[in-house]
């Protein structure tokens, strides 16, 4: 369809639904949120994981792999 965004992302090998930022503030105020914090916590330099690998964590000190919302019901 024209004009319409997908949030589908299809790489092969996963198939992944995301919301950029601004709709997901859009959608939090659209159902009574206002949104008080986001926080994006990266990986100190001595951390390892279990789940990524150096490469992974590299990125995530760069640019935040996960974020945490925290709302308030207005």
């Amino acid at each position: 369809m024209v004009g319409v965004i997908s949030h589908q992302f299809d790489d092969g090998a996963t198939n992944d639904f995301n919301l950029p930022y601004g709709e997901w503030i859009r959608l939090f105020r659209a159902n009574g949120f206002v949104v008080e914090d986001l926080i994006e916590p990266r990986p100190a330099p001595d951390a390892t994981s279990s789940y990524r690998d150096e490469l992974e964590r590299e990125w995530s000190r760069r640019w935040p792999a996960e974020s945490i919302w925290r709302l308030r019901r207005s």
